[in-house]
């Protein structure tokens, strides 16, 4: 497991810089084009940023105290949830997605792009479901909090052939 620390409540700090230096290096790997330093920036100087939510930001870091991942929700829109990280380790993985799960009470929405093979293909194990992210919200009811299972009340729209996609677990 790797430890978890959350984002303060204040916007800009050392966590900002230790996040941005973390995207410069990453973000140009194939995967996280959707969120890069300029999207960072972007967030935490907008005014509809939900700043009351920073904490929920989580920062992943390896047993030598280095940042290798984080979960970010961006300003608090349909498809706030990124998981970006350095590393393609499963566990890992599953940390960060259960980490998103557990913030959500209804449905939980992460950005993913289909390059990453290995992660879309653990989000679908985790019951996720992808969708587009201007087609409507797939909704199932859920009885527990931590219920991923899809049956045939699912209500979905229509699919659309782009590289990034939102995954929906639950209802909204």
């Amino acid at each position: 497991m790797y430890s978890v620390e959350n984002y303060s409540i204040t916007r800009f700090n050392v966590q900002f810089k230790e996040i941005r230096n973390f995207l410069q290096k990453n973000a140009d790997t194939g995967f996280h084009e959707h969120f890069h330093w300029g999207r960072l920036d972007w967030m935490m100087a907008h005014l509809y940023l939900n700043v009351e939510r920073l904490p929920e930001n989580a920062l992943f870091k390896d047993k030598g105290g280095n940042l290798v991942g984080m979960v970010m929700y961006d300003t608090d829109f349909e498809d706030r949830w990124y998981v970006l990280q350095s590393i393609s380790d499963e566990c890992f993985l599953r940390q960060m997605i259960g980490y998103v799960i557990n913030k959500e009470t209804d449905t939980a929405v992460i950005k993913a792009n289909l390059s990453d093979i290995a992660f879309c293909n653990l989000l679908v194990k985790e019951g996720f479901e992808k969708r587009y992210s201007g087609s409507k919200l797939c909704q199932k009811a859920m009885s527990k909090k931590g219920d991923c299972a899809f049956g045939p009340d699912l209500l979905y729209a229509s699919w659309y052939d782009k590289v990034f996609w939102n995954w929906y677990v639950g209802q909204k």
